[in-house]
């Protein structure tokens, strides 16, 4: 929190690991985040205890929170995306990936996602079922975009590639 002059005021949350990813709930109320192998949803309010869970095995890389379904998509150093509802449940597991999953993003109807890893870019709907894999030649997808649309996403790599990507029928 900062005041109105720029000074920071508090510290929402303090963990031991790096925190590698975050994201806002959709009324901008609560905030989900990613540190070592643990998710939290964290309340704005104070004196709120977090939501904490045990989200992949190894360290999560990527998390994305989707305003529209509610549902939460992670990946992690285990080569898994996962999908979570906005209490931390389980929704879906995907099977083991070659390398760990490096961006994850929502479209902003919420229907689709996109998930990164090392020559890798996949579709899947919202609930985990992949549609479309694209093997590329990039190296890691550490950045995904949706058009407000829904229909186009853009994707940066490791190499310095930038991937685009239309969605058809859409």
């Amino acid at each position: 929190m900062w005041s109105r002059n720029g000074m920071l005021r508090s510290v929402l949350a303090q963990n031991a690991r790096p925190v590698y990813s975050l994201d806002w709930n959709n009324d901008s109320t609560k905030i989900a985040y990613c540190s070592g192998d643990l998710c939290f949803i964290k309340s704005l309010k104070a004196h709120t205890a977090p939501t904490k869970w045990k989200a992949h095995d190894g360290v999560t890389l990527c998390l994305d929170w989707n305003s529209a379904s509610e549902l939460l998509v992670t990946g992690g150093e285990d080569c898994k995306y996962r999908v979570w509802d906005q209490f931390g449940r389980p929704v879906f597991s995907s099977v083991n990936h070659n390398y760990p999953i490096t961006s994850v993003s929502w479209s902003f109807d919420g229907e689709l996602f996109a998930v990164g890893s090392f020559n890798i870019l996949r579709l899947c709907d919202k609930v985990g079922w992949s549609h479309a894999l694209e093997k590329l030649n990039t190296g890691s997808v550490y950045s995904i975009s949706w058009s407000p649309d829904g229909t186009q996403l853009v994707a940066g790599s490791g190499s310095g590639h930038v991937i685009h990507a239309h969605i058809i029928e859409r």
